[in-house]
């Protein structure tokens, strides 16, 4: 069972039943079927192979890997993953839905009010927190105090390389890869939304990757309505470059795996499998996506039929982690990359024959380091967006006439000839308690309401900055604390309505009520109620200028309580969870989104297993 040859199962890959089975057989469907054998990613740097050289292990892959035909432009997919045939009597046990991980619940797929915002012409800005503490504290968060604060056993203390886009029922929907140390196996994406008319983001919960696999650095796109999830699984022999998967519901459901076929040479040799954070789109059509190259560079493959072959450009821009955009006279621009400079400054490269070849000059930005990505997107206006940090970590380079420390963000109307740069307030220190605060890795994307979204990772917490073109313009601001940059510009909600969705069988599937605040924003206001299809209540909260207050229920489909959060307004918050049968499962309390007080976690026959003190995220 542990030999040279691994195998594919019969089983889709799921959790196990929490209540006791014989001989499970899987979930009825899923995204990847299970391989037992021995270890699937060979090539991550830090695995014990003893921990997956065992019959017991489960890895997963999705069944179109290593699909295509191999011919000399196709060495990607190449597997050892053979079958075992077993003559015996079928399992008898019952398969079971995989039920969805939470950002993909209660997506709503109509809303009004999506271009309503604040006014345009008034500078606007925002900050939030993303991730909670834990996995995001002060340092690293080890494994006892993510399991003591009753998150997904799937979370590690390493979050990083982040995804954002808005999707166009007005939610932002969140991804990055979780891991300890970036290249072991096992390192699975997880998720959080901040739901249209909400204040605050969801708790995150495990959205997807294969088992047993480094599943690496997600690229979530919108293309009218169609969402683009890319990631690279770098540490499988012969992994492609990237694979992918669509929804065309909001993220609510998602397609199988998809593999690229290529249909010329692809000059990718070593293992960065690892896309960036932009996709172009052309005037001609073709669609190209972007991942890490060798050393300084980074790569376009393209496609110019929808994803059916790909082919590598054969063109490099200058610099890894580069960000791109389409310029308005039809040539991709590109920006950044790490470990990289022209005389002390960031570069561009620009590219009028489709990525083949490109020209190289510099930016009036600082070089980016180690841990650093810049983000750049065209807005509505016409405008490039773009911010990164005015230092580069890890390295003297630095330009004369620019800040030596700090954050930015910035506007172009000269598709990046000239720059308008403001200093970017309220960022943090990265973990490791170096002097300068950082964006660190960022992503940028722009919703229909004009808000332009920034999400960033290697903060001490991971941060969502939302601004408009107006604050961005204002030069007269001036630097506040998070009192003043976290609190909500809104203080009334005037003709609050309620609103419903329905399943295709005519039940109700959501109930919302909210309003236009004075602020201009659309935001929850009143009760919302999820439903089963069988109309047993899934989850209940009571909003409050788009923030939840009382209490928030979230149930199983045989009506038992899942979870539950008690909001104190302004006191601790208490988030306690039950296993299937009833019993308690754990209890832990929260400040400003982050565990702090007494925890305690019991096991199924109610037999307390762990109790511990949290302040400020971290266990005392």
């Amino acid at each position: 069972m542990s030999g040279e040859r691994l195998e594919w199962c019969h089983d889709w890959y799921g959790a196990y039943p929490e209540e006791d089975s014989v001989d499970p057989s899987g979930p009825r469907s899923g995204h990847s079927r299970v391989v037992r054998g021995g270890p699937l990613d060979r090539e991550s740097r830090y695995w014990i192979r003893e921990d997956f050289i065992t019959p017991s292990n489960r890895s997963s892959m999705a069944p179109g890997f290593g699909h295509y035909a191999y011919d000399k432009y196709n060495s990607f997919g190449k597997h050892n993953i053979g079958f075992r045939v077993v003559q015996a009597p079928f399992p008898q046990s019952v398969s079971y839905d995989n039920e969805p991980h939470y950002p993909m619940l209660g997506i709503k797929q109509t809303n009004r009010h999506l271009d309503a915002g604040p006014d345009s012409e008034k500078p606007y800005f925002r900050k939030r927190y993303i991730l909670p503490g834990p996995p995001e504290t002060r340092g690293y968060a080890d494994r006892e105090s993510i399991d003591a604060a009753g998150l997904h056993p799937a979370f590690r203390e390493h979050n990083h390389s982040p995804s954002l886009v808005v999707c166009d029922n007005g939610d932002i929907l969140y991804l990055v890869y979780t891991s300890y140390l970036e290249y072991e196996a096992g390192v699975l994406l997880i998720g959080s939304r901040l739901r249209f008319g909400a204040e605050e983001w969801d708790m995150p919960d495990l959205h997807t990757g294969f088992a047993g696999v480094n599943n690496k650095t997600p690229l979530l796109w919108n293309e009218n309505g169609r969402l683009y999830l890319f990631f690279g699984s770098p540490g499988i022999d012969n992994a492609y470059p990237f694979h992918y998967k669509v929804s065309d519901d909001n993220g609510a459901t998602w397609s199988e795996v998809m593999f690229p076929y290529f249909k010329n040479e692809a000059k990718l040799v070593d293992w960065r499998r690892q896309p960036i954070s932009t996709v172009v789109r052309d005037l001609e059509g073709t669609l190209y996506v972007p991942v890490d190259g060798d050393g300084g560079a980074s790569i376009l493959w393209a496609t110019d039929d929808n994803g059916q072959t790909w082919y590598d450009t054969q063109g490099r821009a200058y610099g890894r982690h580069t960000v791109y955009a389409l310029m308005k006279d039809g040539g991709i621009l590109g920006i950044g990359g790490k470990s990289t400079d022209i005389d002390g400054f960031m570069p561009k490269s620009v590219s009028y024959d489709k990525g083949r070849t490109w020209s190289v000059s510099r930016t009036p930005f600082p070089p980016q380091g180690n841990r650093q990505r810049p983000s750049l997107v065209r807005l509505k206006s016409g405008r490039l967006f773009m911010t990164g940090d005015f230092h580069s970590r890890y390295s003297d380079k630095h330009p004369d006439g620019v800040p030596d420390w700090g954050c930015y963000v910035a506007l172009s109307d000269d598709d990046g000839h000239t720059w308008h740069i403001k200093q970017l307030y309220g960022a943090d220190n990265p973990r490791d308690d170096t002097v300068h605060v950082t964006v660190g890795y960022s992503v940028a994307r722009q919703g229909k309401d004009g808000l332009i979204h920034i999400a960033t990772s290697i903060n001490r917490q991971a941060i969502h900055f939302s601004m408009n073109e107006a604050w961005i313009m204002d030069m007269d601001a001036d630097e506040t604390d998070d009192t003043v940059l976290m609190a909500s510009s809104a203080s009334a909600v005037t003709e609050v309505s309620e609103y419903k969705e329905y399943y295709p069988g005519g039940q109700v599937r959501i109930r919302w009520e909210g309003g236009v605040a004075d602020d201009g924003r659309f935001l929850l206001h009143g009760t919302e109620t999820w439903y089963y299809e069988c109309g047993r209540k899934q989850r209940e909260a009571t909003y409050e200028l788009g923030y939840k207050t009382g209490r928030e229920t979230f149930w199983l489909r045989n009506g038992n309580r899942k979870w539950q959060w008690e909001y104190d307004n302004g006191g601790l918050d208490k988030w306690t969870q039950w296993w299937p049968n009833g019993q308690r499962r754990s209890m832990s309390h929260w400040l400003n989104f982050k565990a702090d007080g007494y925890a305690v976690r019991w096991d199924r026959s109610g037999n307390i297993i762990s109790e511990v003190f949290f302040k400020d995220g971290v266990i005392q």
